[in-house]
Formats: structure tokens, sequence, C-alpha cells
């Protein structure tokens, strides 16, 4: 069964999920780094509540997928702490930082398009 609330609810606990690992491994990752995905997934959660509140949908993206594995890899560098690996970790945490702000300014971006 699918509903307009579990829609919502379920990508909601997801983030929720997701700050609670970044919470765990904060000290093992980039400051900066710990503090973009903290405030993308908090303006994430407040969209959600949003398109709960306006009976919006929005769909899901595969670039937004995509964003979300190159995390979860960039996590699991930091966690590995490979010194061999510093500077392609470096670069590739900037990379994968602005490509996860691009794809939830894509959909905010969407969300609007598709109020007018």
């Amino acid at each position: 069964m699918v509903s307009k609330l579990g829609i919502i609810l379920d990508p909601l606990t997801d983030r929720i999920v997701f700050l609670l690992l970044i919470f765990w491994v904060n000290e093992l990752i980039y400051s900066w780094v710990f503090y973009s995905i903290l405030v993308r997934e908090i303006f994430v959660i407040f969209g959600s509540l949003f398109v709960l509140k306006s009976q919006k949908t929005i769909t899901v993206s595969s670039k937004g997928k995509i964003g979300t594995v190159f995390l979860f890899i960039l996590i699991c560098l930091f966690v590995l702490n490979l010194t061999i690996l510093d500077v392609f970790v470096f670069y590739y945490s900037i990379f994968t930082i602005i490509f996860y702000f691009y794809v939830a300014f894509e959909y905010l971006y969407n969300l609007i398009y598709e109020s007018e």
C-alpha cells in the first residue's frame, strides 16, 4: 500500500538515519564536509515537510540516487582513512558536495517550477 504520507515519511526517515550516521562519523570527516551535509539534509527535511503540507508530489531523480551513492562512498573512504588517498579524498569530497547540492537545487527548482 502506498500513501502520500508514506511517500514523504520514507525519505524523511532515510534522511534522519543518514544524519545520525553523519554525527556518528563526524570525527573522521572534514568539518566542512560534515557541516555541508548537515545543512543540506536539514533543508531536505524542511522541503519534505513543505511537500507534505502543500500536497505536492516530487519524483525521485536518478541523480539523487547517484549523489547518495557518491556520498556513501565518500564516507567509506573517510572511515578507511588511507593516507595514500588523502589528495583523492579531498578532491572527491569537493566533487561530491557540489554534486549533492546541485541535486538539492534541482529538486527545489522542479518543486517551484511545478507549482506555477
